[in-house]
C-alpha cells in the first residue's frame, strides 16, 4: 500500500475501522451467551457463594485462544489483500486486543442491563 497521499491514507484508516466494526459486530453474538450465565452470576454473589471475578474470570482466559484465532484468520484474509506494511504480527496484537475490549464492553453491558432488549439496543448504539 502506498503512504504518500491523502487518498492512501483514508483507505488504511478506512480498513482499519471496518476490521474495528467487524470486531464489534462479533461480539453481538456473545451477548445472548453472556445474558444466559447472568442469573447464576448474580445468584451465586447472592448466597455469597463465589465471586463475580471467579465465573468471570475461566470465560476470558478461555476466550484468548479464540480470539487469536480470530485475529490470524482476518489477518491472513485482508492485511495482505489490502498491502498494509510487511509486519503482519502488530495488526495481529491489535486486534485480538481490540477484540478483547469488545467482548469486555459487552459483558459491562449486560451485566448492567439485564433484559435482552436493552442490553442490545444499548450495545447497537455503542458503535
Amino acid at each position: 500500500m502506498h503512504t504518500s497521499t491523502e487518498e492512501d491514507g483514508q483507505i488504511y484508516i478506512g480498513a482499519l475501522l471496518y476490521a474495528m466494526i467487524v470486531n464489534m459486530f462479533n461480539g453481538f453474538a456473545e451477548s445472548s451467551i453472556i445474558l444466559a450465565r447472568l442469573p447464576v452470576v448474580y445468584k451465586h454473589r447472592d448466597f455469597l457463594f463465589y465471586r463475580p471475578w471467579a465465573l468471570v474470570l475461566p470465560n476470558v482466559l478461555l476466550r484468548v485462544p479464540a480470539s487469536i484465532f480470530e485475529s490470524i484468520i482476518w489477518v491472513a484474509i485482508t492485511y495482505y489483500t489490502i498491502g498494509f506494511a510487511p509486519e503482519a504480527s502488530r495488526c495481529v496484537i491489535v486486534i485480538t486486543f481490540s477484540s478483547k475490549i469488545v467482548y469486555t464492553l459487552k459483558f459491562y453491558i449486560s451485566s448492567m442491563n439485564k433484559s435482552a432488549t436493552i442490553h442490545l439496543s444499548t450495545g447497537s448504539s455503542n458503535i
